[in-house]
């Protein structure tokens, strides 16, 4: 199940302090994928912006948002061929303007 809740400037402003509980409650206490969107970034319609919002959903309900097509048609040299380890990495910043939350790296 997914929930989305799309937020007035006006209600972040005073709801913002309980976004991290509403989150967490609706995906570790009731089991569902949450995602929040300000009104007024979705109604410019920003391709960029949908696009975004559209691989986080896709990625915490189990899609996949990239694949490497290679390994999936025929052998990668050198990958393939000896043991071989590859590693991902990943940075998270919050939103601009907000001093609380600090940035997250993952490897």
């Amino acid at each position: 199940m997914f929930f989305r809740y799309v937020l007035t400037e006006q209600t972040w402003t005073y709801l913002r302090c309980y976004v991290g509980d509403l989150k967490r409650i609706c995906e570790t206490d009731l089991g569902l994928v949450s995602q929040c969107c300000l009104t007024k970034h979705v109604l410019k319609m920003s391709k960029p912006y949908l696009a975004s919002v559209a691989l986080k959903i896709n990625a915490k309900v189990g899609g996949r948002n990239a694949v490497l097509v290679d390994a999936l048609s025929r052998r990668i040299p050198l990958v393939s061929d000896r043991p071989t380890i590859i590693f991902g990495a990943d940075v998270t910043h919050p939103h601009p303007g907000e001093d609380s939350s600090p940035s997250i790296a993952a490897v």
